[in-house]
């Protein structure tokens, strides 16, 4: 039998974890700011986009973020409403609430409810649109004057929906990335 391995537990978990040396308490506080850059973000999306959803979770958690996302996340028999609830409110709390934004995301209402939480509980918001162009990224903004209004006040990136869509992903988690750092400095 196999001896219980508490690193490859919490892996398996998809948790994120430092390993502190303690005979180096110089180097605490650099392994807590990594811990603490692992930000919880929830990732809120429309079920028509679960294929974009699932390349930005996976290039996320490559890059060490604590993601929530329903597919990976949710138990069969759990309380669904409060699950979503609490998570939102740590990502709040914690990290980011990041909107998946296309036509069938503003037309959702589970991911209105959801961004609706994020902006109550004035959670750092990070809209990621998903448009081909730039007009088309406008016209999806110009639907919905509350995007718009949100939109003012928070820092977005857009993702190309169309062949170049995983370099778009890749891109727009590193520049996700440089947006944390820049907040845990």
């Amino acid at each position: 039998m196999t001896p219980f391995n508490p690193n490859e537990y919490i892996k398996s978990k998809r948790r994120p974890f430092v390993t502190i040396d303690l005979n180096k308490p110089e180097t605490y506080e650099d392994r807590v700011m990594e811990l603490k850059r692992r930000a919880q973000i929830f990732i809120s999306y429309s079920r028509h986009n679960i294929d974009i959803a699932r390349k930005i979770e996976s290039s996320l958690t490559a890059r060490g973020f604590n993601t929530f996302i329903d597919f990976n996340n949710l138990d069969y028999g759990c309380d669904f409403a409060l699950t979503i609830y609490n998570n939102i409110k740590e990502a709040s709390k914690n990290g980011y609430f990041l909107p998946i934004i296309t036509t069938d995301y503003i037309r959702s209402g589970f991911g209105r409810q959801e961004l609706k939480l994020a902006i109550e509980l004035n959670g750092d918001i990070i809209p990621c649109i998903v448009a081909d162009s730039v007009e088309q990224m406008h016209s999806i903004i110009d639907k919905d004057p509350e995007l718009r209004f949100l939109l003012a006040s928070k820092p977005y990136k857009r993702i190309s929906a169309g062949e170049n869509l995983d370099q778009s992903v890749e891109e727009f988690c590193d520049w996700l990335v440089s947006v944390d750092l820049a907040r845990n400095r």
